[in-house]
């Protein structure tokens, strides 16, 4: 196979994954907070494909990919540390033939779980976070169990590699193109801002530094829904995190939890409006421009890239197939083939 049809199918599984992530906002959940992780499928079939890096890159690709168009800086810090814990975990045991896809499937969930704890430790500046292991842990076998048992019955549906046609990226968008003045200077201004709240305690500080937030958030003209979409699931767990540490030491539990809620709070309402300000017009260009470092090191970047565009042009494929759907759990089994033969069918046409 060319490396043309491998970086096509590569991108095509990580818009795939991208599809999987959005079809699960659609079922319910008893668990505030707790997601069923199904965008991890497409790395997992990739992984039993014997493909590691592949299902590497599949991983990247999607965090980047969501992280630019449907999130913020802080999202992409906490899905990157939970993926590549994941990886780490799952990679090596994906080579053992006695292990079940499910069972690599419940210790990459598990790995996911712990990396987003550290990053939620740094930014809320406690220890107090790990007390929700306990509950994440088990939501994590759970639904590790379920993405491997539909990961195993989905492996002969995925496409092979052979069934997209030859691509040649010499388009000007695969070109790298450095970033203008409108991205670079909200992100300078969004890493000093990062850095001085996670360096100040006082709560009268703190409490400037969430107006300020707020202001851009504003000026930026975010949707509040979408900035809803990112607070519940943080909320829920910040409130059990405090209910936690309220038994074992009530002394100090009101406190920490102001502080690290102002803080969390003005980061998160920050990378949003960070977000909608940046200059999005050629985020091929500027992955490539991110990237292109690395072929000082004698690695080829060209394909990643080509990858990468593929799943964000694919994108609004994507949302067609799912913005009518309202898919329940015992129904995955059955039309996620279609959807995926779909999204594979549009990017073999992809011009």
């Amino acid at each position: 196979m060319s490396d043309t049809q491998r970086w096509t199918r590569i991108g095509t599984l990580a818009a795939f994954s991208m599809l999987l992530g959005y079809a699960e906002t659609f079922i319910p959940i008893p668990l505030p907070g707790v997601k069923l992780g199904l965008a991890n499928i497409a790395v997992l079939v990739e992984l039993a494909c014997g493909d590691a890096l592949g299902a590497a890159y599949i991983a990247l690709i999607k965090v980047l990919a969501s992280g630019f168009l449907f999130g913020s800086p802080l999202t992409m810090l906490y899905s990157t540390a939970g993926t590549l814990l994941s990886l780490a975990g799952m990679i090596p045991l994906s080579h053992l033939r006695t292990l079940r896809l499910w069972m690599v499937s419940v210790v990459g969930a598990l790995l996911h779980e712990v990396g987003q704890l550290f990053v939620a430790q740094l930014m809320l500046k406690t220890t107090s976070i790990w007390y929700t292991l306990p509950v994440l842990m088990v939501a994590g076998c759970v639904t590790g169990i379920i993405c491997g048992l539909l990961a195993e019955s989905l492996r002969t549906t995925l496409p092979r590699e052979d069934e997209f046609g030859e691509k040649h990226p010499t388009e000007e968008r695969l070109q790298p193109q450095r970033p203008n003045a409108r991205t670079i200077i909200p992100f300078i201004a969004l890493v000093s801002f990062a850095i001085i709240v996670l360096h100040v305690d006082d709560i009268p500080a703190l409490a400037l530094c969430a107006a300020l937030a707020i202001i851009a958030f504003v000026v930026s003209g975010t949707k509040m829904s979408s900035l809803a979409r990112m607070l519940v699931p943080l909320a829920t767990v910040g409130i059990l995190t405090f209910a936690l540490q309220l038994l074992t030491d009530p002394t100090i539990a009101a406190l920490a939890s102001a502080r690290a809620s102002l803080s969390f709070g003005s980061l998160v309402v920050a990378s949003r409006a960070f977000m909608a300000i940046i200059d999005l017009g050629n985020l091929t260009g500027t992955i490539a421009w991110l990237v292109s470092p690395l072929t000082r090191l004698g690695m080829q970047t060209s394909g990643f890239v080509l990858a990468f565009d593929v799943a964000v042009r694919l994108i609004p494929v994507v949302s067609d197939l799912v913005k009518e759907e309202r898919l329940e759990l015992r129904e995955l089994r059955s039309r996620l083939p279609v959807l995926i033969h779909e999204v594979c069918l549009r990017a073999a046409t992809l011009s």
